[in-house]
């Protein structure tokens, strides 16, 4: 048998025929044994084709029954299906057809007949397709199965057309249409259509009113009362009689004289009192006959209406909305007395959900689409939540009848290939249209073979896109529903798509993805929200409603627009109102509307306005102390209530909207407790000075003027001024008033510069231009000088001519390491100075020459400088850039990359002392800005009514940021810069030094974020901006920023290589021996210049080719003797650099100083 769940909404067991049900038997028997999912037009044919009187009939028609059997094995496709098929919506058509077929014939019953014809005038389905194909016609068919019938009915219908009555003419009869199965079943409507049936069968004021929202099923009710009526489920006074449904724009249509309207009204109005109570009227929106055909001298329809009604003459049925009731049924006392209204409420979602699933298979077999009954539970939950100004259960209908659609049209839409095919036959005939005028022969004939040629290539590509039509169904699925609502509402798929559960869980976490501290105020929001969404506060007040205090910039605002990103689905969910635009009374009377007969009237409240549109919002009240005090009372009654009324009476709910009050109330104060002690000083947290190894293992690390060793699993700590206790300079000097060295003993006690010790013990301590020397780490004698001592008689081998900044820095040292082969390096900013053991001559380079041919395992390498440089006893190389470190083993020539709090794991004293500082910086904090909230809740009073503040969820005061937070938000700050470069196909990034740079020339307390806008601006934005507009950057390029101490560098790569360009132009460096004095040097050949041996000065020079040799590779030696004058070769960088302030040649570098 056929599952009884997914039968048309007819019970087809009842309408059909025994031979009908062996039919869909033998249907569904084929179906199974080829485990398909659907029962088809295909599998009806060949039930059809078992049953032996339509095999009969085919056969006299000329039919082979064989031959379409045959046809039919061919499209049969084999499935995986393991339950019972069920009907496509394709099938639940033709049988729906098949029983207006039937009535039409004056049969209750569905026989094969029927079956075949509704099979064949679907037309698009397999069946359909197979059956047209062996030449069957449909005036045979007709002619077979109707006989004579259809032409003794086709006289019939013209005679009765010249008799026809004015009911006839101007009326709809509702229950001829329900006994043709022709209206959409009725559910969960069983309580209001027993109310009409009992006011209809009162004896006075028997007429009633139903009265509703638009969408809410007011018309449903009457034709499930028609519905009743035919299956004989109504009292005996309402048994046998028609309920007629009255077009009154029919009526008024044509009536052109005067006089004519109030005749058809008389004589249609005599007609139903002449059918002796037989006939109901229905008139919706019943409104419309105050005043219809009303002129001067004439009456409207009502004044025809209301006599027939007051003497019981006539029954009618008005259908209206509650609005247009009470004004115009209302204001006239004699009609309204004659109504009894029926208030009709608008179905819950498990009511919307049933009425759905009852007239799904009628949308199915429409748009011969599969509706699972997952798409109408989205279809109404979503319509409820998402589509504030229509009610359920037309908003739902109208969300699957739209779903049905999408899913439809791309499949039933001709193929481009066919597309093109026909406007190619197009051309052709315009081609041979000219060749005939041209008497042009031969060219027809070629035409006519061409078109022939491609018009079977057409007919071919149709048959199989039919038949590939016809055997198509597809189901709508929640995803289409999404999409449909997004589509209406403007609300991002995605969001919806998004479980509201979890989003609460972690609300949290997701507002700290964009608003950076701000803890109390965050959770305070959050559980607020919470609670609203878990049904614990009432349901009619807002989720929420907050006061947010604080000084400016510093996330109100931004606050915000984050919550209604998150709950809402997109930031534009939030409604803001702008308070300083109401400071006014006659502006606070915006909101709601202006008053009748003032201008603006009709354009209804700002506020109840917008929120009506998008009830699901966050309302923004900003400033909202500059507002005149009658804002007040306006927020009264949405935290107390939930609603609002406008000026045309219509009452806004508040209930799905977050309610925020921002003030800058108490600002003052905050300002003026941060201002107690002078100047906010910028308190930077704390950074890892520097890291290196003792000769037998022992990590050691400086934080500031801290001191940390670890021997074994436990780090030690001290202050760095006990380290040096015991200890002392070779000569103490006099120190200046700011230096970083302590004045008493002579030691940088503060904080190091750099700290390296070398595989043989040698210690050294770098801060400013001072190095501090002892021969082991056990010494108690350290020896002092000045950068520039320790570099005397030393020279860099490979710097170029007038280019001091290759020479060895005097000033300050980024990083000073020691290798296990006894190379020595030092680096500040993007270059590195390195020599072999004891010698005096170094060899230099930017970091990129450095690596050579290494490579990062991951990420890209830190070519712009280096916090930190040492290697470990192993031999195992360290890099340290701000946060992150790079290493390597001795052997290896890829790097790794990891965050240094996952290198170092457990109790790594960086991690320890940042923990320590915050609880420092949060104890006093709490103590800082305890006692000012109270004050500030005091100044708040003074503007604020205690019933206003009382009924707030809370009142949130925002404590001023912190440099640690200013650093995230300018992160999201470069994140947006970062796109909009990305847009134009130019790489951005950017190190944690420009950040902190950033941060250092935005940062005020004071003022709060907004300083660091202007500072990107300024820094970064405007000198990006020259660079592009000087054509230095151009899509395809990518540039990194970065800050080396003493100003911004811009590096400008290439995304693809340019080093065949680099060649060019790039200084040459080559190896010489001098014929003369045998002397072996390296120089750099500039362009247009002459080599000369930089011993003798001879030009006699052979060219010595280079072997082997690799900046990046540590491992070779260099001899102290034959390699000592030795230089080695230097690899072009990509990219060319612009000149700079101060005449830099070209290259990669952009440096601009503060």
């Amino acid at each position: 048998q056929i599952d009884s769940k997914k039968r048309v909404e007819l019970d087809l067991l009842t309408h059909l025929t025994q031979r009908s049900n062996r039919v869909f038997m033998s249907a569904q028997t084929k179906a199974k044994e080829l485990k398909n999912q659907l029962i088809d037009s295909e599998h009806l044919l060949h039930g059809l084709l078992a049953d032996g009187e339509i095999y009969k009939l085919l056969t006299e028609l000329k039919l082979q029954p064989s031959l379409l059997e045959e046809e039919l094995n061919k499209i049969y496709r084999q499935e995986n299906n393991a339950g019972i098929a069920q009907l496509s919506p394709r099938v639940k058509r033709i049988v729906d057809n098949s029983l207006v077929i039937a009535r039409k014939l004056g049969f209750e019953f569905i026989s094969p007949e029927h079956l075949l014809l509704a099979l064949y005038e679907e037309g698009e389905g397999v069946g359909a397709r197979i059956l047209a194909k062996s030449g069957l016609k449909k005036e045979e068919l007709n002619k077979k199965i109707l006989g004579k019938k259809e032409d003794l009915e086709e006289g019939e219908k013209q005679t009765a057309v010249a008799k026809r009555s004015l009911v006839e003419q101007y009326t709809v009869d509702l229950t001829a249409k329900a006994a043709q199965g022709l209206l959409d079943p009725v559910v969960e409507r069983s309580e209001v259509v027993e109310r009409v049936i009992h006011i209809l069968s009162r004896r006075m004021k028997n007429n009633p009113a139903l009265v509703g929202e638009a969408g809410v099923g007011k018309t449903a009710i009457v034709e499930g009362l028609a519905e009743r009526i035919v299956a004989h489920k109504v009292p005996e006074p309402l048994l046998n009689k028609r309920i007629l449904s009255l077009d009154l724009m029919n009526v008024l249509a044509g009536a052109s004289h005067r006089g004519e309207y109030e005749e058809r009204m008389k004589d249609l109005i005599e007609e139903v009192k002449g059918s002796n109570g037989q006939i109901i009227l229905f008139i919706d929106e019943i409104h419309n006959i105050i005043g219809a055909g009303g002129s001067e001298g004439s009456g409207d329809a009502a004044n025809f209406i209301k006599p027939a009604l007051s003497r019981g003459e006539i029954q009618l049925i008005g259908a209206t909305t509650l609005t247009e009731y009470r004004k115009y049924i209302e204001k006239d006392a004699a009609l309204e007395r004659r109504f009894q209204p029926i208030v009709v409420p608008e179905p819950t979602e498990e009511q919307a959900i049933k009425m759905l699933k009852a007239i799904k298979n009628k949308y199915e077999a429409f748009h011969r689409v599969l509706i699972p009954d997952s798409a109408i539970e989205a279809a109404v939950k979503l319509s409820k939540r998402y589509i504030g100004d229509r009610f359920l259960p037309d908003k739902a209908v109208d969300l699957i009848d739209e779903a049905a659609s999408a899913v439809r049209l791309p499949l039933i839409s001709l193929p481009e290939e066919i597309q093109s095919i026909e406007t190619r036959i197009k051309e052709l005939n315009q081609e041979k249209a000219e060749a005939e005028k041209s008497g042009d022969k031969v060219k027809v004939r070629i035409l006519n073979s061409r078109m022939a040629d491609i018009q079977i290539s057409l007919d071919e590509k149709k048959e199989e896109y039919n038949m590939r039509k016809g055997q198509t169904t597809t189901a709508v699925t929640v995803e289409i529903i999404k999409d449909i609502v997004a589509r209406w509402t403007g609300i991002p798929v995605s969001k919806i798509s998004g479980s509201e559960m979890e989003k609460l869980a972690n609300l949290e976490k997701i507002m700290h993805e964009r608003l950076i501290d701000q803890m109390t105020a965050v959770t305070s929001v959050a559980q607020a929200v919470r609670r609203g969404r878990a049904g614990l506060k009432s349901t009619q007040r807002p989720i929420g409603s907050f006061v947010f205090l604080g000084p400016t910039g510093v996330g109100k605002t931004e606050l915000a627009k984050t919550l209604a990103e998150i709950l809402f689905g997109q930031e534009e969910a939030m409604i803001r109102f702008d308070m300083t635009e109401y400071m006014e009374k006659h502006e606070v009377a915006k909101l709601l509307g202006a008053p009748p007969g003032y201008v603006g009237y009709e354009e209804g409240g700002k506020l109840t306005e917008a929120v009506r549109r998008r009830p699901y919002s966050v309302v923004l009240f900003d400033e909202v102390e500059k507002a005149n005090a009658d804002i007040f009372n306006i927020l009264l009654q949405i935290l107390d209530d939930g609603r609002l009324t406008d000026n045309k009476g219509h009452t806004i709910s508040f209930k799905n909207t977050v309610v925020i009050c921002t003030s800058n109330i108490g600002t003052k104060l905050i300002q003026d407790e941060m201002l107690k002690g002078g100047k906010v000083e910028i308190e930077e947290p704390p950074m890892l000075s520097t890291y290196t190894f003792s000769p037998r293992g022992r990590e050691i690390l400086t934080i500031g003027n801290k001191y940390f060793e670890k021997d074994g699993a436990v780090w030690k700590n001290m202050m760095l001024l006990d380290y040096f206790s015991g200890n002392q300079v070779e000569k103490v000097e006099i120190q200046p008033e700011n230096s970083d060295i302590d004045k008493q003993i002579g030691f940088p006690t503060f904080g190091f510069d750099t700290h390296a010790i070398s595989p043989q013990g040698v210690e050294t301590i770098t801060k400013g231009e001072q190095i501090f020397i002892r021969t082991a780490t056990t010494a108690k004698v350290w020896k002092k000088q000045t950068l520039i001592e320790y570099f005397k008689d030393h020279v860099v081998i490979n710097a170029l001519p007038d280019a001091p900044e290759e020479q060895l820095p005097t000033g300050k040292l980024k990083t000073h390491a020691f290798s296990l082969d006894e190379k020595e390096i030092v680096t500040t900013g993007g270059r590195f100075w390195r020599r072999k053991g004891g010698t005096t001559n170094w060899e230099t380079g930017i970091l990129v020459e450095y690596f050579g041919q290494q490579k990062a395992e991951k990420g890209s390498l830190p070519l712009t400088h280096w916090d930190i440089h040492t290697f470990s006893p192993t031999g195992k190389e360290i890099i340290i850039v701000n946060d992150q470190i790079w290493f390597k083993e001795i052997t290896e020539t890829v790097w790794h990359g990891q965050l240094l709090k996952d290198y170092f794991g457990q109790n790594f004293p960086l991690e320890k002392e940042t923990t320590e500082k915050q609880k420092i910086e949060e104890e006093n904090d709490m103590k800082k800005y305890g006692n000012i909230k109270n004050k500030v809740m005091n100044e708040l009073r003074k503007f604020f009514r205690p019933e206003l503040i009382n009924r707030f969820d809370e009142v949130i005061i925002f404590e001023p940021l912190k440099f640690i937070h200013m650093i995230e938000i300018v992160r999201l700050q470069l994140k947006g810069l970062t796109k909009l470069l990305e847009d134009q196909d130019i790489g951005f990034i950017y190190t944690d030094a420009a950040v902190k740079e950033i941060v250092r020339n935005g940062f005020d307390p004071i003022y709060g974020a907004r300083p660091l806008r202007r500072a990107i601006q300024k820094l970064i934005e405007n000198p990006i901006s020259t660079l592009i507009i000087e054509g230095k950057v151009k899509p395809g390029s990518q540039i990194s920023i970065d800050f080396d101490g003493t100003g911004f560098i811009f590096n400008i790569e290439r995304m693809e290589a340019v080093s065949a360009q680099n060649n060019q132009n790039a200084d040459v460096k080559k190896e010489f021996k001098c014929e003369k004095c045998a002397n072996q040097f390296t120089t750099v050949i500039a362009a247009n210049s002459t080599v000369v041996c930089s011993k003798c000065a001879s030009k006699q020079l052979q060219e010595v080719k280079a072997e082997g040799k690799d900046m990046g590779n540590n491992k070779g030696d260099m001899g102290e003797n034959e390699k000592k004058d030795e230089k080695i070769e230097m690899k072009e960088v990509e990219g060319a650099v612009g000149k700079d302030q101060t005449g830099k040649a070209d290259g990669t570098e952009r440096k601009l100083t503060n």
